[in-house]
C-alpha cells in the first residue's frame, strides 16, 4: 500500500458517541469559563457605576441645593412651555386655533385684543410674578429620573405651575385678599369676573394642550384625563373644606380634628404634587402599584409644604414682606394645624380667647399679635414643624427603595427636605 492511500478503520458506534459527548463536556466547559469571566466583568462594571453614582450623589450633597433649584426654574420659564398653553398676547388668528379650532362663525376675524385683556393679561401678570416653581421642578426631576428630560415632559411640568396659580387666583377671590407676590392680587386689579374667567381659563387650557401633544400614545392620554379628572375632584373637595372651616359660623361648634386637617391639606395642597407625580407616571408607563408610591411621595412632601407655609405666615418675616403682613391666617380665620393644636391643648380662657379672635377675621394687627402669642404658648408652632419633618420623612421611606442610586433620586430628598426648610 503505498504512502498516498488511506487506511479506513470503522470505529464502533460506542467510541463514536463516548467522543462526542467529550466535545461536548469540553465545549460546556469552555463556555461555563467564558460566562464565568462575563459575569464577573459585568459585576465589576456594575460595582464601578454604583460607586459612581454614590460619588454623584455625595457630590450633589455638598451643592448648594437652592442654587441648583433656582437654575431648573430659570430653565423652565425659559423653555417656552407656558408660552405655549397661554399666549402672553393674542396676536394672530393662528394663537386662537392653538386653544380652539371651533370658529365656525368668525374665522379670520376674532377680538384677539379682548382675548388678550380678558385672559392673557390677567394669567400673565400673575405668572411673570415669579413663585417658586417646585411643581414643575418635582415633575423635570421626576422624569430623569426615569431617563427622560424637560422637553419630554414640558407640557406636564407647564400643566402643574398653569393650574397652581389658577388656583391662586381664585383662591384669593374666595379669602379676600390683598396681596400676592408683592402686588395686588389679581382680581383687584382686573376685576372679580375676568379673575375668575381667566383662573378657570388656567384650569381646562394645559390639559387640551397635553392631550393635543403628539408625543404621547392614546392610552396614555385616556390615562392622563382619568387623573387629571380624578384629581381636580379631590382639590375642590380640599377647598370646600378649607372654605367652610375658616368660616367659623358656619362649624357651629364643631372644631375639625388633626387628622381632618391633614386630609383637607392632601386634597387641596398636595393634590398638585400627585397630579404632577401621576401624570409622570403616566408618561413613562409605571405600574400602578409605582404610580402609588411615588404619589404618596408627591403628596406627602405637599401637605409639608403647607404646613411650612402656615409656620411662615405666623412668623416668617420674609413671608411677611411677600403678603404685606403677618398672621393673614388669622385674619381669614385659617384652621391651620398650628392653630388646631393649639385649641386643642390651650386653656379654657384661652382656647376661647382664640376662637374669638379667628371668628371675628380682624385687620387688627394687636389682636393677630395676640392670636400669634396665643398659639405659641402652646408650642405648637414647634409642634407643627414635627409633623412636617415626620411627613418629608416618611415620604422618603415610601420612595427610596423605588428609585435607583442617582442624581435625580438626591435631588428629590433635598427637594422634599427644601421645602420644610425655606424661610419664604
Amino acid at each position: 500500500m503505498s504512502d498516498d492511500q488511506y487506511v479506513v478503520v470503522k470505529l464502533p458506534k460506542t467510541l463514536v458517541s463516548l467522543g462526542a459527548i467529550g466535545l461536548s463536556l469540553a465545549s460546556i466547559y469552555l463556555s461555563y469559563n467564558s460566562v464565568k469571566q462575563s459575569l464577573k466583568k459585568i459585576s465589576k462594571q456594575t460595582k464601578k457605576t454604583e460607586q459612581k453614582k454614590e460619588e454623584e450623589t455625595e457630590t450633589i450633597k455638598s451643592e448648594d441645593f437652592l442654587k441648583i433649584f433656582t437654575d431648573y426654574g430659570k430653565k423652565f420659564n425659559q423653555c417656552g412651555a407656558l408660552e405655549a398653553v397661554i399666549p402672553r398676547k393674542f396676536e394672530t388668528e393662528a394663537d386662537l386655533a392653538i386653544l380652539s379650532d371651533n370658529l365656525l362663525y368668525t374665522k379670520n376675524q376674532n377680538d384677539l385684543v379682548s382675548l388678550t385683556k380678558a385672559i392673557s393679561e390677567p394669567v400673565w401678570d400673575l405668572l411673570d410674578r415669579g413663585g417658586k416653581r417646585w411643581r414643575p421642578i418635582l415633575c423635570i426631576i421626576l422624569a430623569e429620573a426615569f431617563n427622560l428630560g424637560q422637553e419630554d415632559v414640558k407640557e406636564i411640568a407647564s400643566l402643574c405651575e398653569i393650574v397652581h396659580n389658577g388656583t391662586l387666583v381664585v383662591d384669593d377671590i374666595e379669602d379676600n385678599s390683598t396681596v400676592r407676590r408683592d402686588k395686588k392680587c389679581v382680581h383687584l386689579i382686573y376685576g372679580v369676573d375676568i379673575s375668575i374667567n381667566a383662573g378657570n381659563m388656567m384650569y381646562f387650557a394645559p390639559l387640551h394642550i397635553l392631550l393635543k401633544s403628539n408625543k404621547y400614545t392614546d392610552q396614555q392620554k385616556l390615562r392622563f384625563a382619568k387623573i387629571y379628572a380624578e384629581e381636580m375632584t379631590q382639590l375642590h373637595l380640599g377647598q370646600g373644606w378649607d372654605i367652610l372651616w375658616h368660616n367659623t359660623d358656619k362649624l357651629e361648634g364643631r372644631i375639625p380634628t388633626e387628622q381632618q386637617y391633614l386630609q383637607m391639606t392632601a386634597h387641596k395642597t398636595g393634590v398638585l404634587a400627585r397630579l404632577s407625580s401621576r401624570l409622570i407616571c403616566a408618561a413613562v408607563n409605571t405600574s400602578v402599584e409605582d404610580e402609588m408610591t411615588i404619589s404618596r411621595f408627591s403628596e406627602r412632601i405637599g401637605v409639608a409644604f403647607q404646613i411650612q407655609d402656615d409656620i411662615l405666615n405666623l412668623e416668617g418675616e420674609e413671608y411677611k414682606k411677600t403678603k404685606g403682613q403677618s398672621g393673614e391666617d388669622i385674619h381669614e380665620g385659617k384652621m391651620s394645624l398650628i392653630v388646631l393644636h393649639s385649641l386643642q391643648n390651650s386653656q379654657p380662657e384661652d382656647k376661647d380667647r382664640l376662637f374669638k379672635i379667628l371668628s371675628s377675621h380682624t385687620d387688627n394687627q394687636d389682636e393677630i399679635d395676640e392670636a400669634i402669642a396665643l398659639v405659641k404658648k402652646t408650642d405648637s408652632i414647634s409642634y407643627s414643624r414635627k409633623v412636617a419633618q415626620e411627613l418629608v420623612q416618611t415620604a422618603w421611606n415610601d420612595i427610596e427603595n423605588l428609585l435607583p442610586a442617582s442624581r435625580s433620586k438626591q435631588l428629590l430628598k433635598l427637594l422634599a427636605e427644601y421645602n420644610i426648610g425655606r424661610k419664604i
